[in-house]
């Protein structure tokens, strides 16, 4: 049994508490038909897909569906925009036009999309063992696991200045003391040859 929200966040909170979750059930069809009246105390779309299992494969497939219109979305919008058009202009016609989709209108782009690469890895491990080629999944897919991989090289390599940002200030602290020091020690060596022929 999935409970999808349809926004992320503080939105899903509110999706809760109004009763306008999704839900996605499987098994038996009588035994969720008896809950249906509980499930609409949280819910405002209550769908039973099929025997166990059901609803963990209508969430994969939505999770699917949702990071392909997200990467549509992106490329679509940046390609209107390297061509002069501006993105929140095209958003809102695009609202009223045949492209016009969830991710959109809610802006998952904002979400940072954390789940992405886990949804993805579900979808193409799933279609795998169902010995299905969906080579758009792994076009996005590829999509998300490189950009996870870019942030998180850029995460270690934010922790290695850190870290390195960290010893190169010791250094220069010890470089300056030693330096301090040697003049230090030429002061006292001057005063104490003053006046001599050395």
């Amino acid at each position: 049994m999935f409970f999808p929200a349809r926004e992320e966040g503080r939105d899903a909170v509110a999706e809760n508490r109004a009763g306008k979750l999704l839900v996605f059930g499987g098994g038996d069809q009588a035994a969720f038909a008896a809950c249906k009246l509980v499930f609409g105390a949280f819910a405002s779309d209550i769908f039973h897909l099929g025997p166990a299992g059901a609803g963990q494969v209508g969430k994969m497939v939505n999770n699917l569906i949702l990071w392909a219109c997200t990467s549509a979305n992106d490329e679509g919008l940046r390609l209107g925009e390297a061509l002069g058009v501006d993105a929140q202009q095209l958003r809102e016609a695009l609202h009223h036009s045949s492209a016009q989709n969830w991710a959109m209108d809610q802006r998952s782009d904002r979400s940072g999309m954390p789940w992405a690469e886990k949804d993805m890895s579900i979808v193409l491990h799933e279609a795998d063992l169902a010995r299905l080629s969906l080579p758009l999944s792994g076009t996005i897919a590829y999509r998300y696991l490189i950009g996870a991989g870019w942030l998180r090289a850029r995460l270690r390599f934010a922790a290695l200045a850190a870290l390195h940002g960290q010893t190169a200030r010791r250094l220069v602290a010890e470089r300056e003391a030693i330096v301090a020091e040697l003049e230090r020690a030429r002061q006292d060596y001057l005063a104490a040859t003053r006046g001599s022929s050395f």
